[in-house]
């Protein structure tokens, strides 16, 4: 399939994905103050203890639009920094955070997987419509992180076959 054909998310529309050089070097001029901070993020979370450097976790906040209480954050960021030297799946860091907050944290565990595994899906409002997908809010909690996890692993496929199996031909 080459970048420009459909992808086929679970639900009955498709996903047309332009990835060509024209398209990338067009979008570049278009993300690169994000991009910018993106990557002094990354970088800066790999030599600091992210728990307790506010300045951090005021540039994470500001990048990923954090919109929670003291005590949540104090949890995010304390799992975040567990998370550098111990591991969990995307669904062992959706339970443990929901655990810590009380919260279904779609977005925000994504977040936290892919600061560590920059190689994992964030799933947030634009990614979930730019897919044709979206989460369901009802049912207990124990369903909601099965919905999650389902559309997160759907969107790791996605982006396993757009941007691995496919950019390589650019």
């Amino acid at each position: 399939m080459s970048p420009r054909e459909s992808l086929s998310p679970p639900t009955a529309t498709h996903v047309t994905i332009r990835l060509d050089k024209a398209a990338i070097e067009q979008a570049l001029p278009l993300v690169s103050v994000g991009l910018e901070k993106y990557c002094r993020i990354q970088a800066d979370l790999l030599t600091t203890d992210v728990a307790r450097d506010r300045a951090f976790q005021t540039r994470f906040n500001g990048f990923y639009r954090v919109r929670r209480n003291t005590e949540w954050q104090s949890a995010f960021y304390a799992l975040l920094q567990r998370q550098k030297s111990e591991p969990q799946s995307f669904e062992g860091v959706l339970s443990t955070l929901h655990v810590a907050t009380g919260r279904v944290e779609a977005s925000f565990a994504s977040k936290l997987v892919a600061s560590i595994d920059p190689d994992q899906p964030v799933i947030d409002a634009f990614v979930l419509k730019n897919l044709g997908l979206r989460l369901s809010p009802a049912g207990s909690a124990q369903l909601r992180r099965a919905r999650v996890v389902a559309v997160h692993d759907r969107i790791g496929r996605i982006f396993q076959h757009v941007f691995v199996d496919e950019v390589q031909d650019l």
